[in-house]
């Protein structure tokens, strides 16, 4: 089900930033290369612009993680437009970042973890992290070795994306 949550490492304000166009941008400016190569479909890209766009409400990435991720410059926050979910997984995010090429954030909070995905909007996996609840610290993780589980990122969204867009 789709519903608010705040995370434990995030900050969520509502703000009054719309995505707009989410369909159309993808297909307009995406470059098509990497689509073959990537769990996150030019499909399940537009529908996770859309639920942040329509569903969503303004999100910020606190600066540690926008910062390892490469995100933002150090002690900068990031802002975008983030959709929640849960399920038995943990509490999954999706932030879409502002502008025709802003990138999208997944991220999955988990009791113990928060793992997160930045991904360009043709599904290119730039850089992941894991970072231990418990202790904060945060380990960067390889796209090659982040691969598995954005995979399953990507198929928990896949899975739920069209019930989520059809809530009221």
């Amino acid at each position: 089900m789709l519903k608010p949550h705040k995370g434990a490492f995030r900050m969520n304000r509502n703000l009054s930033r719309i995505v707009s166009g989410a369909a159309l941008t993808v297909a307009l400016l995406a470059p098509l290369g990497a689509w073959g190569q990537t769990p996150l479909t030019p499909d399940l890209t537009a529908k996770l612009m859309t639920l942040a766009a329509t569903k969503g409400h303004g999100g910020k990435v606190a600066p540690r993680f926008a910062n390892s991720l490469g995100l933002t410059a150090t002690g900068q926050i990031w802002t975008g437009r983030e959709a929640e979910a849960d399920n038995s997984a943990g509490h999954h995010f999706v932030d879409v970042g502002p502008g025709p090429n802003g990138e999208i954030l997944l991220t999955l909070l988990t009791p113990n973890a928060v793992t997160a995905y930045r991904v360009r909007r043709d599904g290119t996996l730039l850089s992941a992290l894991s970072a231990d609840v418990a202790t904060r610290a945060i380990t960067m993780l390889s796209p090659a070795d982040a691969q598995p589980s954005f995979a399953a990122e990507c198929a928990f969204w896949a899975q739920h994306i069209d019930s989520f867009l059809a809530q009221k």
